[in-house]
């Protein structure tokens, strides 16, 4: 089942740093929440099973 992405969000196949282009903003999480950037911790991964894994952020190119 894919999910839609909230407008101005690009998908994130995963990794151990944040995209070059996040604009530090929200990401999404795989279980449907939106995470406030300023709590998301990039280098610290590893609890996706409590919080979910994180699957879309929004790049710099759409800052309003």
């Amino acid at each position: 089942m894919t999910k839609e992405l909230p407008e101005g969000m690009v998908p994130w196949d995963g990794g151990d740093d944040a995209p070059e282009d996040w604009d530090h903003g929200d990401v999404l999480l795989r279980y449907g929440t939106i995470c406030p950037g300023h709590m998301v911790n990039w280098w610290g991964r590893g609890l996706e099973d409590d919080v979910g894994e994180i699957i879309a952020y929004t790049p710099e190119d759409n800052l309003l």
